[in-house]
């Protein structure tokens, strides 16, 4: 459906390497109602940073084990909540594959936006795909869709980007509709502003007028406690109000079929001026233009206001009162 669009809980890092504190994370998105839990899948950290880096003992805190992701991918599956993995190196990624039956979507991370390796690897996985492209540059974007697209479909493109938190007047929305058009790829929004200003559900309905539906934010479960990736970050009962704005937002714009009218639109036409006789016209009379004018009456004509040509020239069946409605029956 043109309008359907879906709405994602991204854990991010905020579990901390909390396990319990994910496995709340995913209870809270199926209390949010939302359609995704997305799961930064981070196994190795020898694979992304090396021993020298000042964060290579802070990460290492983050790392969630195999059997543990295991639990936390059929958990939500048991919540029925549909899965995004994002695999920060290659032997996540190589864990999600093998676990491919629990994934509904991949989706590529920043930071390894054009890895050959990694890129190669997703060609081959037979499931929706996801390209974060907030910070990427055209180029970057085609090299990854080129190398992802051998096999499948164009990906979703996911546009926005994490400055813990966003400036707004940084975001520049109309990349949304650019993006989308240029790749001829269907496009979401993820959003990234502060979670005490309310200004992100109109940056989410501002993108789904952009063409946009597919919207992700963070999800802790306590907004505004200090924690990682907490600067964006809002609880179950904002998701809950997220979609209850999109539904009425979708409801707003609707369908876009202008072939067919509603019932309503179809009341208001009956207020048009009718055609009718401008004067007594009898039996047998040809009729001219000067014969007919247009009026509101309680009645309707036959004939709809830009078809006046098509009784001009006609006979008269039956005389016709000054004032009466056109009807076939009075034509011959």
């Amino acid at each position: 459906m043109k309008n359907k669009f879906e709405i994602i809980a991204e854990t991010a890092f905020s579990h901390e390497g909390n396990f319990d504190y994910l496995l709340a994370q995913v209870k809270s998105a199926k209390v949010g109602k939302v359609d995704y839990i997305k799961f930064q899948v981070f196994i190795d950290k020898d694979a992304v940073y090396p021993k020298s880096h000042p964060n290579y003992k802070i990460v290492g805190k983050w790392v969630i084990d195999k059997e543990k992701w295991l639990q936390a991918f059929r958990y939500a599956k048991m919540l029925n909540l549909k899965i995004i993995v994002l695999p920060i190196d290659l032997s996540s990624l190589d864990f999600c594959i093998e676990n491919n039956e629990l994934i509904d979507a991949y989706e590529v991370h920043s930071v390894c936006f054009n890895e050959y390796y990694l890129l190669k690897k997703l060609s081959n996985v037979n499931k929706k795909f996801i390209l974060g492209i907030g910070g990427r540059y055209p180029e970057e974007i085609n090299y990854a869709i080129e190398n992802l697209s051998i096999n499948r479909k164009n990906p979703i493109l996911m546009y926005g980007f994490q400055s813990f938190p966003t400036d707004i007047t940084k975001i520049n929305l109309n990349k949304i509709n650019i993006f989308s058009n240029l790749f001829n790829c269907k496009i979401g929004y993820a959003d990234h502003t502060i979670f005490n200003n309310d200004i992100f559900y109109n940056l989410i309905e501002y993108s789904y007028l952009l063409s946009a539906r597919l919207f992700e934010k963070h999800i802790v479960l306590e907004k505004g406690k200090k924690r990682i990736d907490y600067e964006s970050a809002i609880i179950s009962e904002d998701f809950i109000e997220l979609r209850n704005r999109l539904n009425n937002l979708s409801n707003i714009m609707g369908n876009g079929e202008i072939f067919k009218l509603n019932n309503k639109e179809i009341e208001y036409r009956k207020r048009e001026r009718q055609i009718v006789a401008a004067r007594n016209i009898n039996k047998n009379e040809t009729i001219s233009l000067e014969d007919l004018t247009y009026k509101v009456i309680e009645g309707r004509s036959d004939f709809e206001q830009n078809e006046i040509n098509k009784i001009i020239g006609k006979k008269c069946n039956l005389s016709i009162q000054k004032d009466d409605p056109i009807k076939f029956k009075n034509l011959k």
